[in-house]
């Protein structure tokens, strides 16, 4: 496996922790709970009324099972979150109250994981903090607001959790400055009917209010690039199989990157070298 990555040096570093509410803290429902209120019907659903703490929890069960809409409220009768559920997993968009009824946060579940962005609010319904979640997996665009609905940073988080990309807004949201900006490719080398194969994995960082261009090509010993394609928009990762470049030649990846009407205005090229063609 090759690892091969290209760092714009940071001029300083904050690391803001994310204080994010959970849903299985109010989600962990027991069958063994006492049951206050049901009614079965032939089908085998039911809806049920738990006690859970000082959570009051109104669930719609088929068969035993939670399908549906079911609601949590507090010991005021306030409702203080709405949760989808396919049997007995969580699906579709989830969402917890503030007292004053306006939406804490919320966030999409497919196959019981976390999918998309986590958007957090705070009591007057301005965003606070947005996080992307792939399958339960937090990684890619990390966004924070001020009080002024203005996004005032955003991060790029690796698999890892940790920040790839970093960059400030001013508090017109425009960028004040791009402060990290760190380009990681893999690739790997497999072989498929006896023809060698390259395993192409780039994390993609999509920077809120910039035009920025991703592209594959090769380059050859003599430093002459030849682009293959631009990557589409849709995706902050691309995990793809290529053929293997022309003898002397390897992959590179390139970001045009633009904003601010041209205050930012850059080229980044990173350069995947095969082993086979190092000296």
């Amino acid at each position: 496996m090759i690892y091969i990555h290209r760092t714009r040096n940071a001029l300083f570093y904050k690391h803001l922790n994310k204080n994010a509410l959970n849903f299985k803290n109010l989600t962990n429902v027991g069958l063994l709970l006492l049951s206050l209120n049901s009614c079965t019907t032939p089908n085998g659903e039911s809806i049920k009324i738990f006690h859970e703490g000082s959570y009051t929890i109104k669930a719609r069960l088929i068969n035993g099972k939670s399908n549906g809409k079911t609601e949590y409220y507090d010991n005021s009768g306030n409702l203080t979150g709405i949760l989808n559920y396919r049997d007995d997993e969580k699906w579709g968009v989830c969402k917890h109250y503030y007292s004053n009824g306006v939406v804490s946060d919320s966030v999409e579940y497919v196959c019981d994981k976390e999918q998309g962005y986590w958007r957090h609010y705070d009591r007057a319904g301005s965003p606070t903090h947005f996080g992307y979640f792939y399958f339960g997996l937090q990684y890619g665009p990390d966004l924070w607001y001020d009080t002024n609905k203005v996004l005032r940073k955003f991060n790029f988080l690796n698999f890892e959790r940790q920040p790839i990309v970093e960059c400030t807004y001013n508090r017109y949201g425009y960028i004040d400055s791009i402060i990290k900006v760190d380009l990681t490719v893999i690739v790997d080398q497999r072989e498929k009917n006896g023809e060698p194969l390259y395993k192409f994995f780039a994390y993609l960082p999509r920077i809120p209010l910039t035009n920025m261009v991703y592209s594959i090509g090769i380059v050859d010993t003599n430093k002459v690039e030849r682009k293959l394609w631009e990557i589409g928009d849709s995706n902050f990762f691309i995990d793809t199989m290529l053929a293997a470049p022309p003898p002397g030649s390897h992959f590179y990846l390139c970001c045009n990157l633009k904003a601010n009407k041209g205050k930012f205005d850059e080229t980044i090229t990173v350069e995947a070298i095969r082993k086979d063609i190092r000296k």
